[in-house]
C-alpha cells in the first residue's frame, strides 16, 4: 500500500549500464554487501533499493534500505534530464534476513515479470511521447505560413503527418491490448508476445514521431525554445530501459523457435 500511495519509493538496478554485482557474504544473522552499481533510476529520491544477488549457489532477492550505513549515493548526468539517475555504493551494507523478499527461482520468476509488466507501463509512456509529438506538429503546421498559406494546406506535409497518426495507433492499439490481457494474468508465453508486442510498436511510434516533430517544426524544431526536443531525448534514453527493442524481439524469437522445435 505504501508503494502505491508513494509514501515509499523502491528502485532497482535495470542494467542501464553494465556493472560487476555487488558481493555478497554472510555475517551473523545478516547479509553484508560490497559493490557499486554505476546507474540506478531515481536512486536519489528512493528509500529502498530491490537487489536481486547471488549468494553462493543460492538466488536472493533483498530490500536494501538506502539510508543505511555504508550506503553512498551520488547523481549522475543524464541524457534525459527529466528521469534522474545516480551511482549507487555498497560499502559493508548489513541486511537483515528479515529484509530478504523471495529465494531460489522464484525471484527471477518475479523479476521477469515484473519487466514485462513494466515494459506494458513503459510503451504506454512512449505512445503518449508520439502523440503529443503528433499535436505540437499538427498545431505548428496549422499556424506557420509560407508561400502565403499555412503550412498544414501543403499536402505533402499533411501526408507526413498522417503516417505519424498511423503509427501511433498501431502502438496504442497494442498497448492497450497488453494492458488488457496482464489484468487477465496471462500465461508466461503469451505474456512476453503482449510486451515484446507494446514495447516495440510504441518505441518506434516515439522515435518515428520525435523526429518527424523536430524536421516538420522546421529551424525551430532544433531549438529549446520548442518543446520536441524533450520529447526526442525520453524516445532515445526509453530504447535502453528493460532491456532494448532488438532483445525484446531476440528473446521473443528464440522462446517462439524453440517451442517450435519442440
Amino acid at each position: 500500500p505504501s508503494l502505491a500511495s508513494g509514501e515509499r519509493v523502491f528502485t532497482q538496478d535495470i542494467g542501464l549500464l553494465a556493472s560487476t554485482p555487488p558481493a555478497v557474504r554472510r555475517g551473523g544473522a545478516n547479509w553484508r554487501l560490497d559493490g557499486v552499481l554505476a546507474v540506478v533510476p531515481a536512486a536519489m529520491a528512493a528509500q529502498w533499493l530491490l537487489l536481486p544477488v547471488q549468494a553462493g549457489g543460492e538466488r536472493l532477492l533483498l530490500a536494501v534500505a538506502l539510508d543505511a550505513a555504508g550506503v553512498a549515493r551520488q547523481p549522475r548526468v543524464n541524457h534525459d534530464a527529466t528521469r534522474p539517475v545516480a551511482r549507487v555504493s555498497l560499502k559493508n551494507v548489513q541486511v537483515p534476513d528479515a529484509d530478504c523478499l523471495g529465494r531460489g527461482a522464484a525471484v527471477d520468476r518475479a523479476l521477469e515479470r515484473s519487466r514485462r509488466l513494466t515494459a506494458v507501463v513503459l510503451a504506454s509512456e512512449l505512445v503518449g511521447v508520439a502523440q503529443q509529438c503528433l499535436d505540437l506538429t499538427v498545431a505548428h503546421l496549422a499556424q506557420r505560413v509560407q508561400f502565403g498559406k499555412p503550412l498544414a494546406t501543403f499536402q505533402a506535409l499533411k501526408h507526413r503527418c498522417a503516417q505519424m497518426m498511423v503509427t501511433v495507433e498501431l502502438a496504442r492499439s497494442a498497448v492497450l491490448g497488453a494492458a488488457r490481457e496482464f489484468d487477465g494474468d496471462p500465461q508466461e508465453s503469451r505474456s512476453l508476445r503482449l510486451a515484446t508486442m507494446a514495447r516495440c510498436l510504441a518505441d518506434d511510434a516515439a522515435r518515428y514521431c520525435t523526429q518527424e516533430a523536430i524536421q516538420l517544426h522546421g529551424g525551430v524544431g532544433f531549438t529549446w525554445e520548442f518543446d520536441p526536443h524533450l520529447y526526442f531525448k525520453r524516445a532515445q534514453a526509453a530504447r535502453s530501459w528493460l532491456g532494448t527493442p532488438t532483445g525484446w524481439r531476440e528473446q521473443l524469437a528464440a522462446t517462439l523457435l524453440d517451442g517450435a522445435a519442440a
